[in-house]
């Protein structure tokens, strides 16, 4: 074996280690993030719609409560979830921390640098023995509202993690006035721009105007392997997300963190997992920062691998954080992809942040595991 062969086989049994070891860490005391109070509120308004009541929850134009009733943990991996939170990187071993005073993570003393920036056309995971099962490559001149919807399942009006950004939703408001939605023959563009005068009524006097997509009335999935292509944005602000929430409001209520991009740290993509307890508290193993040089410059893939037990985050095929045990979502859940404008994680655009901001997205892809004979 040449010297070459031996460092790269050196490095793979690394990464192997890296990937396969997972030891013990403690369950973080997080807040709870407002999406739990959204969908709490859009079940309420199911359920008085149902009944012939109305109470114009979903239209408040503000959350319901600040969602920021602390968890208490017991310190200990006795509700099933576990996390391989350790890497190399070149200044030690570290273990991804909680921010308890934000409502989000902070893991700046766990990043990760292993892996090559310069994402591929397609994915570096290996696709052998998976099937696609659903795909947007974004390459027409409109949205497919066979598989989207433009608006949150809790509507445009009611605002969570005080966001700063108007959901503009052109399925159901085509004629709004702005259209935060674009293609370039190659890519869905999704633009977020300060709203005109003329259009703040409308918006709910929210600042800045928006795009989301959601696949809540289209299609759901359990398992496989999902991957965006995304190119992130640089600003203070500016905070991006491909994740999955699940399509039954009952039982864990998982949330699932693909990728969180935070602006003001435009070398970092988060991972993240959120779900509930027996007792209806918000948990997470704690929220997982990789940074590399090169991450606001042009296209990466970001992806999980979803497995009975296991989720496994890649950043451009590469393997980046692991989360084990029994809480690992069993639920079907839907796609969301959203360009948020502040302000609970991100921060509040500042004078350096510049706009029109966009988030542009090649595919979205999901694949299931061919059954085995």
């Amino acid at each position: 074996m040449n010297e070459y062969n031996f460092r790269l086989s050196s490095i793979s049994v690394a990464l192997l280690l890296f990937i396969s070891a997972c030891g013990d860490s403690d369950l973080s005391q997080i807040e709870q993030r407002e999406i739990d109070a959204a969908q709490r509120a859009m079940q309420t308004d199911e359920t008085d719609n149902n009944s012939g009541q109305t109470t114009g929850t979903s239209t408040s134009g503000s959350s319901e409560g600040s969602g920021e009733n602390g968890t208490t943990t017991d310190g200990t991996t006795t509700d099933g979830t576990t996390t391989d939170a350790q890497t190399d990187s070149g200044s030690g071993e570290s273990t991804a921390g909680t921010d308890t005073t934000s409502g989000a993570t902070d893991a700046d003393s766990g990043t990760d640098t292993a892996g090559d920036s310069n994402a591929g056309e397609t994915s570096g995971f290996d696709l052998s023995g998976y099937e696609l099962i659903f795909s947007d490559e974004f390459q027409a001149d409109s949205l497919d509202f066979t598989k989207w919807s433009t608006a949150y399942q809790w509507g445009p009006d009611l605002v969570i993690n005080d966001e700063l950004q108007y959901y503009v939703d052109i399925q159901s408001n085509p004629d709004f006035g702005a259209n935060p939605f674009s293609f370039d023959g190659e890519s869905l563009i999704i633009t977020a721009t300060k709203t005109p005068d003329e259009l703040l009524a409308a918006a709910n006097n929210q600042p800045y105007l928006s795009g989301v997509l959601t696949t809540a009335n289209n299609y759901t999935l359990k398992y496989g392997y999902i991957e965006a292509r995304i190119d992130f944005p640089e600003g203070t602000g500016l905070w991006p997300a491909f994740w999955m929430l699940s399509a039954a409001y009952n039982g864990l209520k998982p949330q699932l963190f693909i990728a969180e991009y935070n602006g003001g740290k435009p070398n970092s993509i988060f991972h993240n997992y959120n779900y509930h307890d027996a007792n209806g508290n918000l948990r997470s193993p704690g929220q997982w920062q990789v940074t590399e040089d090169g991450i606001s410059e042009g296209f990466h893939t970001v992806g999980v691998s979803w497995e009975e037990q296991e989720l496994l985050f890649y950043i451009d095929g590469v393997p980046r954080y692991r989360v084990i045990g029994e809480n690992v979502s069993q639920q079907d859940m839907y796609f969301i992809a959203n360009f948020a404008v502040g302000v609970v994680w991100a921060g509040a655009p500042d004078e350096n942040t510049q706009f029109p901001a966009q988030t542009k997205i090649d595919y979205i892809r999901a694949y299931r595991k061919l059954a085995t004979q």
